[in-house]
């Protein structure tokens, strides 16, 4: 079970499909507690196994395509300087241009000027795009504002690294 929890901790977790010889209902709870894809007693039918490993295959596909599109749009989100990131965060919120300039200080052609390189950066053509990228880069993100180096991204009161 050690090793299995080591495996979840990992950057990049592999399914794990538990076959016993033999165990009661606290170690197969334990093992799926622990972050196991499924557990098997034997014996078991084959059929059963082979669709368990097919869908377990399925879902680590599906979470590296995430994972890799994920890291894609952090890696447009950190091209953005930071008066780009504070008018996208403005925007995203749901604010008009003549808001922002007045929030941020700055004129509202100026606001206009950053709101496109933004969506340039970001390679969107909507604002419901944008939102989308603000939103999905915000829930994923799971450090906080602690000082250290990167972008920081503030949106319904989260803050996104």
């Amino acid at each position: 079970m050690k090793f299995l929890r080591q495996l979840n901790a990992a950057e990049n977790p592999i399914p794990i499909i538990f076959v016993a010889e033999s165990a009661d209902v606290a170690t197969s709870v334990e093992a799926m507690k622990g972050g196991a894809f499924d557990f098997f007693c034997q014996p078991y039918q084959d059929l059963d196994l082979l669709e368990a490993i097919d869908t377990a295959l399925d879902r680590d596909r599906l979470w590296c395509k995430t994972q890799q599109h994920f890291n894609n749009l952090t890696r447009q989100y950190e091209t953005l300087s930071t008066r780009e990131r504070q008018v996208m965060e403005q925007i995203v919120k749901g604010k008009m241009n003549k808001q922002v300039a007045f929030t941020l200080g700055i004129s509202e052609i100026t606001v206009k000027a950053h709101r496109g390189r933004v969506m340039r950066k970001l390679n969107v053509t909507s604002l419901p795009e944008l939102t989308r990228i603000a939103d999905t880069i915000a829930r994923r993100t799971t450090n906080i504002d602690d000082g250290s180096a990167g972008p920081t991204m503030k949106f319904a009161g989260q803050v996104a690294r």
